[in-house]
């Protein structure tokens, strides 16, 4: 199983991550005197090149994967409020938007929460592999 490290690797995005992010080797919880629970990351090691929680900024990770969905050639559409979605020709996806625009597209994301209108018209959540 791909952790998320490892499926950003697939796109060629981790280690742009790992360059701006700070990595956490561990955690502790305790008080001024006692520690009550900690782990170390550094086990996870054996597992996988990324034995640490990275902690970046939301605003910089979206940077960074819209710069290589740019550099495949891939749009990112913002600012549209989808309304509907449906299949079209050839495997593509029709997406409407409230502006009156319609897009085809191989694949869509619906970034905007539970209400999304791509969860909730397709009807379910689907998980792709990129190569």
């Amino acid at each position: 199983m791909l952790n998320l490290a490892q499926a950003l690797d697939s796109i060629d995005c981790a280690d742009r991550l790992v360059n701006l992010g700070i990595k956490g080797k561990g955690i502790r919880l305790s008080n001024r005197t006692t520690t009550f629970m900690g782990t170390d990351f550094f086990t996870l090691a054996p597992y996988t090149r990324y034995p640490y929680v990275l902690l970046i900024s939301q605003t910089m990770t979206e940077k960074i994967l819209e710069a290589r969905l740019k550099e495949l050639g891939i749009a990112v559409v913002r600012g549209q409020k989808a309304v509907g979605l449906k299949s079209g020709e050839g495997g593509q996806l029709e997406v409407a938007f409230e502006s009156g625009n319609l897009i085809t597209a191989r694949y869509v994301v619906g970034a905007d929460g539970a209400g999304s209108v791509v969860s909730f018209d397709f009807g379910t959540v689907l998980l792709f592999r990129f190569k």
